[in-house]
């Protein structure tokens, strides 16, 4: 709905009152647009969630420092969901002739048990802390849903309804099963060793696959506690410096992923003469040998206060190494697979840092304090096991062709796109664009985007696509200013990317004279009305492609400063809340997601999607609400 809020042609209609359901649409040689309001009005989706957590420990010390520990949890997570979905006819292009009612339940249970013997002990300047056990948790989730058609209006009970009934349901369970032990030794408070291991047994690898080794060791040196330090300590009142390295594995690829799924009710002929027989096939390839994802994490680090905690800065610096990437590695659709199966398909290395700078003061009765902070990451694919060594990613259009690829040598699913070169700005700039006599472009006019061929073989096609930049930020950083004056308080937090690529695939229909939409007042200033503009000429049937969605025209800096959250606060003075049995009362209002300063022409820089392969696409995404509250804040 999203999407058709901005393309949706406002000269059609939104009501119509001779229609079914009473909405106006689109019709004729437009695009097909779903009207917005309608959707707010003739379908609604309502969830309601309920959860429940119980937790229980029991300890006992079996000697000095030894202990033995129980703890079992369970949690309940249920979902229930109402659909309904009015009788309409809307535009030419949308129809739907009955009522239509669906509900789905779905109950997650997840319990836990962890079994633990733990001993801590100081011998003098000597501390030892270890713990030794193993956890084992169980997660099953169940799921029905039905739908039907026909009901009378206002009935939404699936007994009103006459058509078109249909039930399923699924269900699903994983368990893990892990053995683990830490140790933490230190001397004098200043010499300090960790060291961990976990052996993690998981059900979505087979029998032979299923288990993983994670050990981990770091040591840290307290140098403000040596002696030789103690005539520092009035200006540097800690310096530590931290060092580790450690494996951690990653199971999440869905259940049941390393056995071949069957798929039941299919139809098939047989026999002479044929006879239609119904029986079970196989719908995905079985991955050979899948394993646990490992990432190595090497970290080196540095604490640093001064004046007594009035200035602190932190750094870590340290390289992630992923091996054993779970991946879906693309087959050909010949092979007749419903979806590409997972196979650990390679390696990604993350360099990078993190830092923080706090200064904390005051003046008179006014405190303060104010933090910042500043993180880099650079991703980097190594090695891929695909054959191809490419993985295709998402299209940022409906049904387009993809913008983003993962390659080795450049960050995880990249955008790969056809660059541009400005436009034409006469014939004889048409006729020097060729290669061995013939023109690159031979349909380009006068107001055209001049493509770059990359590959230099006097076409412009998808093989000219090159690395035009990543959906993850260079640089990711944060500023929060807090201060109090007697009773009064503020925070300000703000945040903000540098460096980030978008794809906005929204002004792939805005601004291309292809899509018959509501366009964007920008195409008012096109060539076609400007000759000094950089937006090309308006042409319908485009052969030259200037609205192609696989080239860097609608791709856009995607960085960005935020203030996301403000809050202002009153504490009552203790005389006033005593008298009313109060420890403390505050009293606060704030907002968030205030103000952003960007470049980017879409409504949200701040990207999110559920797919990595869709990181940085802009299409069908929901605006960032702008929030204001009021609170009260009570202690007894």
């Amino acid at each position: 709905m999203e999407r058709a809020t901005v393309m949706m042609i406002p000269s059609f209609s939104i009501k119509n009152e001779d229609a079914i359901g009473g909405y106006g649409g689109a019709s004729g040689s437009v695009l097909d647009v779903f009207n917005p309001v309608a959707a707010l009005n003739l379908k609604s989706s309502k969830s309601d969630y309920y959860k429940a957590l119980i937790n229980l420990y029991g300890e006992i010390e079996i000697l000095d420092g030894l202990k033995y520990r129980l703890s079992t949890g369970v949690t309940l997570n249920e979902h229930k969901n109402d659909s309904k979905e009015a009788a309409y006819q809307v535009g030419t292009f949308f129809s739907n002739t009955q009522n239509y009612a669906y509900k789905s339940s779905a109950m997650t249970k997840y319990w836990q048990v962890e079994n633990t013997l733990s001993y801590a002990k100081e011998f003098g300047k000597h501390s030892v802390n270890a713990v030794v056990g193993y956890t084992t948790y169980k997660n099953q989730y169940d799921s029905f849903s039905a739908s039907k058609k026909g009901m009378a209006d206002g009935i939404w009970t699936m007994d009103a309804g006459s058509d078109s009934p249909t039930a399923g349901g699924t269900a699903s369970t994983n368990t893990m099963l892990s053995y683990l032990g830490r140790v933490i030794y230190s001397y004098d408070n200043r010499y300090i060793f960790t060291g961990t291991f976990r052996r993690d047994g998981s059900s979505r690898f087979s029998d032979t696959k299923k288990w993983g080794n994670f050990p981990s060791l770091s040591v840290a040196w307290n140098v403000a506690n040596e002696r030789f330090f103690e005539r520092m300590n009035r200006i540097i009142s800690q310096l530590k410096v931290r060092g580790s390295y450690g494996k951690l594995g990653n199971q999440e690829i869905g259940d049941y992923q390393y056995v071949g799924a069957i798929t039941s009710g299919v139809s098939y002929a047989s026999g002479d003469p044929n006879t239609l027989w119904v029986g079970n096939i196989q719908t995905e390839y079985v991955p050979n040998n899948l394993k646990w994802e490992t990432t190595s994490t090497t970290n080196a680090g540095l604490d640093l206060g001064f004046l007594n905690g009035k200035i602190n800065y932190s750094l870590d610096v340290f390289q992630k190494k992923t091996t054993d990437l779970l991946l879906r590695v693309p087959i050909p659709l010949s092979a007749g697979a419903n979806q590409n199966p997972y196979s650990n398909a390679g390696e990604i290395k993350n360099n990078g840092f993190e830092m923080m700078l706090n200064y904390n003061g005051n003046i008179k009765d006014f405190k303060f304090s104010v933090t910042g902070t500043l993180s880099h990451i650079k991703n980097e694919v190594m090695d891929l096991s695909t054959g191809s060594q490419v993985l295709t990613g998402s299209g940022a259009t409906h049904g387009g062709s993809a913008v983003t690829y993962t390659k080795v040598g450049y960050p995880v699913y990249s955008f790969f796109l056809i660059k541009t070169d400005g436009l034409f700005r006469s014939e004889d700039e048409i006729l020097a664009h060729s290669k061995d006599g013939e023109l690159i472009q031979p349909n380009a006019q006068v107001g055209d985007i001049r493509f770059v061929d990359a590959n230099d073989d006097g076409q412009i096609d998808g093989n000219d696509r090159v690395y035009c930049g990543s959906p993850f930020p260079k640089y990711e950083y944060g500023l929060r200013l807090e201060g109090a004056w007697k009773f009064i308080d503020a925070s300000v937090y703000l945040q903000g990317t540098h460096g980030n690529k978008i794809y906005n695939g929204i002004r792939t229909y805005t601004e291309s004279a292809i899509y018959t939409c509501e366009y964007s007042t920008d195409l008012l200033n096109s060539y076609s009305f400007n000759p000094n503009s950089d937006i090309p000429r308006l042409d319908t049937n485009d052969a030259n492609g200037n609205g192609v969605d696989n080239s860097d025209r609608f791709l856009e800096d995607g960085s960005y400063l935020r203030i996301k959250t403000v809050q202002i606060g009153f504490t009552l003075p203790d005389s006033w809340t005593k008298r009313v049995a109060f420890d403390n009362c505050r009293f606060y209002i704030g907002a968030n997601n205030l103000v952003t300063w960007t470049d980017y022409k879409g409504y949200n820089p701040d990207i999110g999607n559920s797919s990595i392969s869709a990181r940085g696409i802009d299409f069908r995404q929901y605006p960032l609400n702008r929030s204001y509250h009021i609170g009260l804040q009570l202690n007894f």
